[in-house]
């Protein structure tokens, strides 16, 4: 959670904090997915086995490109909506 994280009961109701949740409260987490950043991730550059005989309209003598890079990065949460069950008075 981040200090901005709307958190409240119900869709719209009054503002929550983590102390109010209860054992049994249905807790719903709306998060935006953010792309990732495009940076200059590396591209490894494999050649053709050798001994293919391919020339270079050939497709087995093209060289095959390979993109690393890691997982996209943990995102906080945007919104927080507690659920409780009504008791009974």
């Amino acid at each position: 959670m981040k200090p901005s994280t709307n958190m409240h009961m119900g869709t719209q109701g009054r503002v929550a904090l983590l102390t109010d949740l209860r054992r049994g409260d249905e807790v719903i987490i709306v998060m935006t997915e953010t792309p990732p950043v495009a940076a200059a991730a590396p591209t490894v550059v494999v050649p053709a086995p050798s001994g293919t005989g391919g020339s270079s309209t050939d497709p087995g003598a093209l060289p095959r490109a390979a993109v690393t890079g890691s997982p996209a990065e943990p995102s906080d949460a945007d919104e927080i909506m507690i659920f409780r069950e009504q008791q009974a008075p």
